[in-house]
């Protein structure tokens, strides 16, 4: 099958990379481009991190990275690092996400339960730091040199910054001089998590 992969009469499917990333002791990236990455980036500028390039003609990777948003109180990793990528199929993230490809797409851990039941603590979202629009929604963001994923409403005069958990969180208003630390990583755009935990 190896020599089927190496002359291109056959294509292997996620499962086989990962097995035989696996089994050479490296990562999917280093089996597909013969080198490992080292990407580092600055979360605090919303800069987009990460160059993605596809597994397969089906799949593609989006990273997640170490830095965790605060759905609650916690604390903001400047410097965030690549710990794997999450597979998805280019068919869902077009029909599901409007997407032809993954620039500007990143995976971070909430933290927190401020935004239960939507988002849970550690639960993964897919943010789309391409979609920094101030609009109605749940973004991540950065205020304070902390990162939290919350819904927020533009109303007049500043952002009202809304929990969904609001029996213990309410909501709170930026406006004036707090607004000047406020800055959009991006909107998410799909929530991952573990049932029965």
């Amino acid at each position: 099958m190896i020599g089927k992969y190496i002359t291109g009469r056959a294509k292997p499917s996620f499962y086989a990379i990962r097995d035989l990333a696996a089994a050479a002791n490296e990562s999917v990236d280093w089996l597909a481009e013969g080198a490992k990455l080292n990407v580092q980036a600055t979360l605090d500028h919303a800069e987009k991190i990460g160059d993605l390039r596809p597994l397969t003609d089906e799949f593609v990777a989006i990273p997640r990275y170490d830095a965790n948003l605060a759905a609650g109180a916690g604390a903001f990793n400047e410097r965030a690092q690549i710990l794997d990528h999450i597979p998805f199929t280019k068919e869902f993230l077009a029909k599901k996400l409007g997407r032809s490809n993954v620039d500007g797409l990143v995976m971070l851990e909430a933290r927190g339960d401020s935004m239960e039941p939507t988002i849970g603590d550690g639960d993964l979202v897919l943010v789309d730091q391409a979609d920094k629009n101030l609009a109605d929604g749940i973004l991540a963001f950065v205020h304070d040199d902390t990162a939290y994923v919350k819904r927020v409403r533009h109303v007049p005069g500043g952002i009202e910054v809304i929990s969904d958990n609001r029996a213990d969180y309410p909501p709170y208003l930026l406006s004036g001089n707090r607004l000047e630390e406020f800055r959009i990583i991006g909107r998410v755009r799909w929530i991952g998590r573990v049932v029965g935990r």
